[in-house]
C-alpha cells in the first residue's frame, strides 16, 4: 500500500471507510450526518468536498429517499469528475461506476466504467462493483465468469457470491 501523502488524505480515506460501513449496515442517515460533519469542519469559503465523499453523500441521500437532493448531488460530483478529465487527469472511475450505478440508475454507464476502473483498481470493493454493474447491465454471464476468475485466483468474498445471487 502506498502511504497517505498528508493527514488530510488519511482523514478522507478514513471518513469514506466509516460512511461505507453505515451505508452497508444500513444506517444511511448516520453515514449523512458523518459527511455533512466533515462538510460543516470544511467552511463554506472552502474547495468542496473531495469527490469520493461527494459520492457517500450522494448514495445516502439515495438511501433514504431524498433523491431530488440526491440527483443534485451527483451533478455536482458528475462535474467535478467532468473538470478533472478536461484538466487531463484520470477521474476516480470507481465513484463515477458506483455514481452511475447506485444514484443515476445507468447500469450501462456503470457497466463500462467499472470495466475500465478494474483495469487499474483491483480491490474487493471494486470487483463487488464490477459484478454487480454487469448483473444491472443484464451481462449476467460475464459477472459470473468474472467472479469464478476471482474465485480461481484464490478470492473468497462472500459479497460476490450475494451479488451475483441477486
Amino acid at each position: 500500500l502506498e502511504p497517505f501523502t498528508s493527514a488530510a488524505d488519511a482523514e478522507i480515506y478514513m471518513v469514506a471507510a466509516h460512511a461505507d460501513a453505515l451505508l452497508a449496515g444500513g444506517q444511511p442517515w448516520r453515514a449523512l450526518a458523518l459527511v455533512d460533519a466533515r462538510r460543516l469542519r470544511r467552511g463554506a469559503a472552502e474547495a468542496p468536498l473531495p469527490e469520493a465523499l461527494q459520492l457517500r453523500r450522494a448514495l445516502a441521500l439515495a438511501r433514504i429517499g431524498q433523491h431530488d437532493d440526491a440527483r443534485s448531488q451527483a451533478r455536482t460530483l458528475r462535474a467535478a469528475l467532468d473538470a478533472a478529465r478536461r484538466r487531463g487527469d484520470v477521474p476516480h472511475l470507481r465513484e463515477e461506476a458506483w455514481l452511475a450505478l447506485d444514484v443515476e440508475g445507468d447500469a450501462a454507464l456503470a457497466w463500462q466504467q467499472a470495466q475500465s476502473n478494474w483495469q487499474t483498481q483491483r480491490e474487493p470493493i471494486d470487483a463487488l462493483l464490477l459484478v454487480r454493474a454487469a448483473t444491472a447491465a443484464k451481462q449476467a454471464a460475464q459477472a459470473r465468469d468474472f467472479a469464478e476468475r476471482r474465485r480461481a485466483e484464490g478470492w473468497h468474498d462472500l459479497r460476490l457470491a450475494q451479488a451475483l445471487s441477486q
